[in-house]
């Protein structure tokens, strides 16, 4: 059931505003396209990296990402078996922690989604379900919901593990059940607004992105058979594409890439990938293939597109592909398995066992500027990092590594 509680809610003016291009307030950044608005940022590190500045430490087992926004930096972790989050100043003082529900603790156990703040509030869903809607001054839950027991869903092989979306007044995720495979909640108190239907498919780990094209705002994701194309007004399915994908398990972990009506999607690990082009017909929007991935494994580092072309994980070394034609232009195993993030120029590419290098790159060539190794550095580095006011936040298993990475302090 739902539960709310208004009463005695006061957020501070910092946390209630919107945030400032600074934050970094959900997963893969301010537009979940993995790229930071941030400049002023160091141009090479010296030996052995950047500053450190800070470490918080004991935030429990997890996966999930660091959220920076209003001066504060929230995660995530498993506590037992209960997913907990964490609040601390950048400096990294604690300033509160609270339960939010069981988390998963099968296979790779630990927490899995990235919280989403927006406009003082901050929302988290763990590994089995459970969302919650939490005052991010001081972590009171305002609203909850058991998104598998409301909307009949079933709980994948490995939990729950989207990041949810927060589109204007409502906030979108995928139960997966074959009434309800997406929703829409009033961000506010947590009803429903829509229920999408006729969806082939259960949900797969990705996270949504929203965008308009053709006219049409809509949330684009990946089920676990491909693509497809949702209307943010009604939940409506808009298009579909398969073609490419069912690789291995059909797990499709990757948040998609949009750019001037053409979409891409890899699953990750070997479950294959495709780039399509939306084309505006008389009956609705129809995806076309332009190309289909190999389906060498890219683990889970997802991709960054600059200028037409995508920098990643491609299966095959860290890469750059031309969107448009999918042709590689050079790839290098040098660095291998690496999420990937874009910032001033330069991007930051966190390999799974824990090295963290800087690389200069564009469609001709790559050159790398700066590398460190976080802390008792190890294998499952999986978290995304993050950027924001000139540091960069690194998370593995139970702490987060603050990094000064501005060029003048």
């Amino acid at each position: 059931m739902i539960r709310t509680c208004y009463a005695g809610l006061i957020l501070s003016l910092a946390m209630a505003t919107a945030a400032p291009a600074a934050d970094w307030p959900q997963f893969r950044g301010p537009n979940r396209d993995g790229k930071s608005a941030e400049t002023g940022l160091l141009t090479s590190w010296p030996e052995g990296g950047p500053r450190l500045l800070a470490t918080f430490e004991g935030v429990g087992e997890g996966f999930s990402s660091p959220t920076v926004a209003g001066g504060r930096v929230f995660v995530t972790g498993r506590v037992k078996d209960d997913t907990h989050v964490f609040c601390f100043s950048l400096a990294g003082r604690r300033l509160w922690q609270v339960a939010c529900g069981p988390e998963f603790t099968a296979m790779w156990p630990g927490s899995r989604s990235t919280p989403t703040f927006d406009d003082g509030m901050l929302y988290v869903l763990t590994g089995k379900g459970r969302l919650a809607a939490l005052a991010a001054e001081d972590g009171r839950e305002v609203w909850s919901i058991n998104l598998l027991k409301w909307f009949h869903a079933k709980l994948p092989m490995y939990g729950m593990a989207e990041s949810v979306l927060v589109v204007g007044d409502m906030l979108v995720c995928m139960p997966g059940a074959p009434e309800a495979f997406a929703v829409a909640l009033n961000k506010k108190t947590g009803r429903t607004v829509w229920a999408a239907k006729g969806v082939n498919g259960p949900i797969g780990y990705a996270s949504a992105i929203v965008a308009e094209h053709g006219g049409v705002r809509q949330i684009i994701t990946l089920t676990n058979k491909g693509l497809v194309g949702l209307s943010a007004a009604d939940g409506r399915l808009l298009w579909r594409h398969t073609q490419g994908f069912g690789g291995f398990m059909a797990e499709n972990v990757l948040t998609p890439i949009f750019r001037r009506g053409t979409v891409f999607g890899d699953g990750g690990h070997y479950g294959g990938g495709a780039a399509v082009r939306l084309d505006v017909g008389d009956s609705g929007f129809v995806p076309t293939l332009v190309w289909k991935k190999s389906a060498g494994s890219n683990h889970l580092g997802g991709y960054v597109e600059r200028g037409g072309h995508l920098y990643g994980e491609t299966g095959r070394g860290w890469s750059c592909v031309e969107l448009a034609t999918g042709a590689l232009r050079y790839k290098t195993r040098t660095i291998r398995r690496a999420s990937t993030l874009w910032a001033d120029g330069r991007f930051y590419c966190l390999g799974e066992k824990g090295t963290m290098y800087l690389v200069e790159a564009d469609p001709k060539a790559h050159r790398t500027v700066g590398a460190l190794k976080i802390p008792n550095a190890g294998s499952q580095t999986w978290a995304y990092p993050a950027i924001s006011g000139g540091r960069l936040f690194i998370r593995r298993r139970d702490k987060v590594f603050v990094y000064d990475i501005a060029a003048r302090r």
